[in-house]
C-alpha cells in the first residue's frame, strides 16, 4: 500500500510539471493538489488506526516509550476477569484447570493453600502437598503428571510432579500475577501480567530449574496504542521435558484471552487519554506454536469475556458490546474483517454470548431480556434470526447438548434491582425461536443475601450430558444472634424437557466442585469430600480434609 501511495505521488508531480508549462490548464492544477491533498489525508488517517507493532533491540530503545500512555493511569484490575473458565464445547484439546480433578485412582483437590489426594474408591487421603509462601489456584493433569499453577508474591509458579510417588519433576517461576492459563497437547500455557516499576531496567524472566531467563529486548513487543506501562507475559513449557520452554512479552493489559487449539487471542480496550473511557479494542493473535504475533485487528466496543470469541474452520468470531450496542464481527486466517453486523441490539447492552456451530447467542438487558439467535451460515450475509424476550437475564450461557442451552443469570421483574438467581433452560432446536422449556429461582427474599460463582465461571459447574445432570455451588446468608453467618449447598438438578431439582447437597465451607462416578455424586469443598448416591443422593460416605 506504501509502495502505491509513492507511486502516485510520483504521478502527481509529474502531471503538475507538465501542466505548469501550459497556463490554460491552471485550474485543472489546483484541482489535483486539492485531490492529492485528500487522498494523502484519508491515507495518514487510515494508516493511524491499523494497530501495529514493534520490538526493541536494547533498553534505551525501549525506555524512550515511557512516555507513551504517560496520561493513562493504571487502574486496579480484576484478574478474576480472564481467570474465568469456561465450558469448553468447541475443542477437548484445550483444558481448564481447575480446583478439583480426578483420574480413574485419585481426586486431587486445592484445600486450605494445600493440594491434597484422595483415593476415588475409598476416600484415603494418599499426599499432602505444600509449596512454600505459595498460594495453589488451578491443577491440570496428564497421563502421567500432576501439574499445579500457584502463586507467589507477584509470580506465578509452575510445579509438575510425577503421578507415580509425586516427586518434583520441574519447577517454574514466571514474572507476573496469573492472567490465565490451558494445557494443550502437554504444553502449559500461561498468560502473566506484571507491573512496569518505576526506574527500572528489568526485562520479564523466568526461573526454571533454579535458572533465570531473561528475555531478549527483541521478544518483547509494543503494539501501538496499548498501556505501555505493563508487561504482559506469553509462556510456555512443556510438562514432558526439564527445559523446553518459551515466552514473549508485549506492552499491554490483556483483559480477555481466549485460546483456540492453533492460537491465543487476546482482546485489549483502547482507553482515551483524555475522559479514560474505551470505545475500541485491539484483537492480538499469537501462534500457539511458535509464540508469534501472527495478527492485528482492531474492533468498535470492547469483549465482555473469553465466551464471546471463538475460531471456527479457521475463522475467528468475536462478539463486542457497548453501553447502548452490539457487534459481531468475522475475520479470516489474516485476521481481516470479512463480515461484520453492527449495532444489532438496537440499544441494549450483551450481558452474555455463546458461539455454537454456525449460530450465535446473544442476551442483552434493557426492561426485558432480549435473547437473540445470529445465523452465521453465510458469513456473507449475517443475520439476526429471531429476538425473544424474557423478564431477567442470563450471565452465563452454557450449551449442554441436545439443543439446549441452559442460562445462569438474575431475576428482574419490573424492579430496578434484582430480585435473586435464576437457572433457565431452553429449547434452541429452531433457527427462528428460542423457547423458555423452564426456570427455578433463587429470590433474595428467602435468604438474606445469596450468590453462586456460576453466574459468571463455570470452574465449579458439574455438567454430565449422558446423565443429564447439573449442579452448582450455592452461598448465602442468615442471621443468627444478629451476626451473619455464610452457609454453603450444592444444587443438583436433572435436564432435559424440564428442570427437575434432585436435592441440595450441603457442606460447612465453599464448595469447590461435583464429579459424578457411576452411580455416585463426589463433592468437594475446603473441608469435606462427601458422597452420594444418585438419583436420590442418600449419603454414602464424607472425610474430613482439614
Amino acid at each position: 500500500m506504501l509502495l502505491g501511495y509513492l507511486v502516485s505521488v510520483v504521478i502527481f508531480i509529474l502531471v503538475i510539471w507538465k501542466i505548469n508549462h501550459k497556463r490554460k490548464y491552471q485550474f485543472l492544477q489546483f484541482f489535483l493538489l486539492f485531490l492529492m491533498i485528500i487522498i494523502s489525508t484519508t491515507y495518514v488517517y487510515l494508516n493511524a488506526q491499523k494497530p501495529t507493532y514493534r520490538t526493541f533491540n536494547s533498553y534505551n530503545e525501549f525506555k524512550k516509550l515511557s512516555h507513551v500512555n504517560a496520561k493513562v493511569m493504571r487502574k486496579d484490575l480484576d484478574y478474576q476477569v480472564s481467570r474465568i473458565i469456561p465450558v469448553n464445547v468447541h475443542d477437548e484439546r484445550v483444558i481448564f484447570g481447575n480446583t478439583v480433578i480426578s483420574d480413574d485412582k485419585n481426586i486431587y483437590s486445592i484445600s486450605n493453600n494445600q493440594v491434597i489426594v484422595t483415593t476415588l474408591d475409598d476416600l484415603d487421603i494418599i499426599k499432602q502437598i505444600t509449596i512454600p509462601h505459595t498460594t495453589p489456584l488451578f491443577l491440570y493433569q496428564t497421563k502421567d503428571k500432576l501439574i499445579v499453577i500457584g502463586e507467589l508474591d507477584k509470580n506465578t509458579i509452575i510445579n509438575i510432579y510425577n503421578k507415580a510417588d509425586f516427586s518434583l519433576f520441574k519447577e517454574i517461576m514466571v514474572d507476573g500475577v496469573l492472567v490465565s492459563s490451558s494445557l494443550i497437547d502437554k504444553e502449559i500455557y500461561l498468560v502473566t501480567s506484571q507491573i512496569i516499576e518505576q526506574e527500572t531496567n528489568e526485562r520479564p524472566s523466568y526461573l526454571e530449574n533454579k535458572v533465570v531467563k531473561y528475555l531478549s529486548y527483541d521478544k518483547i513487543f509494543y503494539i501501538k496504542d496499548t498501556f505501555s506501562k505493563n508487561f504482559i507475559n506469553i509462556f510456555k513449557t512443556n510438562v514432558d521435558v526439564l527445559d523446553k520452554s518459551n515466552m514473549i512479552s508485549y506492552l499491554g493489559l490483556g483483559q480477555v484471552v481466549y485460546q483456540s487449539p492453533l492460537n491465543i487471542y487476546i482482546a485489549e480496550e483502547i482507553f482515551d487519554e483524555e475522559t479514560g473511557n474505551s470505545e475500541s479494542s485491539i484483537i492480538i493473535r499469537i501462534n500457539n506454536h511458535s509464540l508469534q504475533i501472527t495478527g492485528l485487528a482492531r474492533v468498535k466496543g470492547y469483549v465482555l469475556d473469553k465466551n464471546a470469541l471463538n475460531e471456527y474452520q479457521g475463522k475467528l468470531r468475536l462478539i463486542t458490546t457497548l453501553p447502548n450496542k452490539g457487534n459481531l464481527y468475522v475475520f479470516n486466517d489474516k485476521l481481516k474483517v470479512i463480515s461484520k453486523l453492527e449495532n444489532f441490539t438496537d440499544g441494549k447492552e450483551i450481558q452474555s454470548a455463546l458461539f455454537y456451530k454456525d449460530r450465535a447467542y446473544v442476551d442483552t438487558f434493557s426492561n426485558k431480556d432480549a435473547f437473540y439467535i445470529i445465523d452465521l451460515t453465510n458469513i456473507n450475509n449475517l443475520k439476526v434470526n429471531s429476538i425473544n424476550e424474557f423478564s431477567g437475564y442470563n450471565t452465563n450461557l452454557i450449551y449442554v447438548g441436545d439443543n439446549r442451552i441452559i442460562g445462569f443469570g438474575l431475576v428482574y421483574d419490573g424492579k430496578d434491582e434484582p430480585q435473586g438467581l435464576s437457572i433457565s433452560l431452553y429449547d434452541v432446536s429452531s433457527t427462528d425461536e428460542i423457547k423458555l422449556l423452564d426456570k427455578k429461582t433463587y429470590l433474595y427474599k428467602d435468604y438474606q443475601s445469596i450468590y453462586s460463582e456460576v453466574l459468571y465461571d463455570a470452574k465449579s459447574l458439574l455438567l454430565d450430558k449422558t446423565k443429564k445432570i447439573i449442579g452448582f455451588p450455592v452461598l448465602y446468608w442468615i442471621s443468627e444472634d444478629h451476626i451473619s453467618n455464610a452457609r454453603y449447598f450444592y444444587a443438583i438438578y436433572n435436564f432435559n424437557d424440564e428442570l427437575t431439582h434432585l436435592g441440595d447437597i450441603t457442606h460447612d465451607s465453599e464448595i469447590k466442585k461435583g464429579i459424578i462416578r457411576d452411580n455416585k455424586l463426589i463433592t468437594v469443598s475446603d473441608n469435606h469430600i462427601i458422597v452420594n448416591s444418585l438419583p436420590d443422593l442418600a449419603l454414602l460416605k464424607q472425610i474430613k480434609l482439614s
